[in-house]
């Protein structure tokens, strides 16, 4: 017994950091890691694209890592074993801020040095009011996810609420700019981040693990009430019936995407009768409808599968009467047209309190693509979640492959269009034709195939890879196995 003991004494003694203050980097490290590579990445990257991207991948993951400081507890369904530790609730909410703090101090000191607040860069995001403060806004951003997201979060019991309504404090302060100057904004957020602290620190003394979804936002009934009126037995019976009924579950899925989509249209118009008010407009609106439509893109893929999972009803589809194929379809259909339609939505509202310059051939190329880049981002975001058990976790990753793609595709597109220009001149001389006819025909293709090549092969490469990620993603929702070698498979 003494041998045991001593043994169990050396073993815990050789842990370099506390139980507590482990677990909490465990739940924040990858987020962190994510964050932290992404904008060193892009500060070597350098230019404005490079910094855009990396201030952008600094202040999503600032506002996750504190959303996620509460709402990992919430996701793993942990909330209840951590309120009931014999341990002052002051002293456990004390291990998760220093840990976020050290975590948000690390990625602000990398963004600092690699970004060096650039300020095109922030002018783009937010605006020519907000650019002149340089590094403030960094330091800013960190306060707001060490101070306002973990209390928001305890408020609307999840991390991906938390993280949009912390998104929400700031940027209607930039909204109110418009109106009565951008000046306000500084003084307002300095005296809202002291309230929000002292605010969780009282929330999460007095809070309850309230088991269930019931307290969270969802979408109203429409309707009268007929839950106690028809059976489910006679819902299921019928195929047209039971259609409904799914589609009428993966639109309850969709919650938080309809509160962000009516969040950024009422930031589109606020901002541009506010614009039109002052004559003077500091907040970027091409900016704005950009980030609305890619952010809502990748929240509606990411929540169509992995929340099911975290709500524990994914393996219940697997018992309906229905095929599988049958369910999946209607869910990638449900995710692929709501993103379409709200995208097209807020264009919409752009073109109509815009100029309207816009000729109608231009505003239907501009749908064109923009319905492609998005049923693109979806289903890259749909396929990503199917691979995850959180929705949380499904955005973080599907924002930061992104954030790939849009670095490296386009030195891997130029590099492609180079080779395959250098194939083609290499098969024309090696056939015995000059370098002049070579070259002649070269023009010719770039001035005459390579128009409909422009054309397409965007699309067809686009139909090509959204069928690829809708059949794999399905296969991964209808499985338990989510390990790094079943994506190395297929890949």
């Amino acid at each position: 017994m003494h041998r045991a003991a001593a043994g169990a004494r050396r073993v815990t003694g050789r842990s370099l950091l506390p139980p507590g203050v482990t677990k909490e980097v465990r739940a924040l490290l990858p987020i962190w890691a994510g964050s932290t590579g992404i904008v060193a990445v892009s500060g070597a990257i350098g230019g404005t694209r490079g910094h855009m991207v990396g201030l952008f991948a600094y202040a999503l993951g600032a506002l996750v890592l504190g959303a996620q400081s509460i709402g990992h507890e919430y996701a793993h369904r942990t909330l209840g074993v951590l309120l009931a530790q014999p341990w002052n609730r002051r002293r456990l909410y004390t291990i998760k801020l220093a840990v976020l703090a050290a975590m948000l101090l690390t990625l602000g000191a990398v963004a600092w040095v690699a970004l060096r607040a650039s300020p095109d860069a922030v002018r783009h995001l937010a605006g020519d009011g907000v650019a002149g403060y340089g590094s403030s806004v960094l330091w800013l951003t960190a306060l707001c996810g060490l101070c306002l997201a973990p209390v928001l979060t305890m408020a609307s019991r999840g991390a991906l609420a938390g993280v949009v309504f912390t998104i929400v404090v700031p940027g209607s302060l930039l909204v109110l700019g418009d109106f009565i100057g951008v000046a306000v904004f500084w003084p307002l957020m300095i005296a809202i981040l002291p309230v929000a602290a002292l605010s969780g620190w009282r929330m999460f003394v007095r809070l309850e693990a309230i088991d269930g979804r019931g307290a969270e936002l969802h979408l109203p009934r429409w309707g009268p009430d007929r839950e106690h009126a028809i059976s489910v037995e006679r819902d299921a019976a019928v195929a047209p019936a039971a259609f409904w009924l799914l589609v009428k579950k993966e639109i309850r899925l969709q919650h938080m995407s309809f509160v962000v989509a009516g969040l950024g249209i009422l930031a589109w118009v606020t901002i541009s009768l506010g614009g039109q008010a002052t004559q003077a407009r500091t907040i970027p609106l091409e900016a704005l409808v950009v980030l609305y439509i890619g952010l809502l893109s990748v929240l509606i893929g990411s929540l169509a599968s992995a929340e099911e999972r975290q709500l524990g009803t994914a393996e219940w589809g697997l018992l309906l009467p229905m095929a599988a194929w049958q369910q999946w379809a209607v869910k990638a259909g449900v995710a692929l047209g709501l993103a379409c339609l709200l995208s097209l939505a807020v264009q919409a509202a752009a073109w109509s309190l815009g100029s309207g310059s816009e000729s109608i051939p231009d505003v239907a190329r501009l749908w064109l693509r923009t319905t492609t880049v998005v049923l693109l981002v979806t289903s890259w975001s749909l396929y990503v979640s199917s691979l995850n058990a959180s929705g949380v976790k499904a955005m973080i990753a599907s924002v930061a492959t992104l954030f790939g793609v849009v670095l490296l595709v386009p030195a891997g597109a130029w590099a492609w269009w180079s080779g395959l220009l250098r194939f083609f001149y290499y098969v024309q001389v090696s056939s015995g034709v000059s370098p002049e006819a070579s070259s002649a025909v070269l023009v010719r293709m770039h001035h005459g195939a390579g128009r409909a090549w422009a054309i397409l092969t965007p699309i067809v490469t686009a139909a090509g890879l959204i069928g690829i990620l809708l059949w794999l993603g399905g296969v991964n929702h209808r499985s338990a196995e989510r390990g790094p070698w079943r994506i190395l498979q297929q890949a």
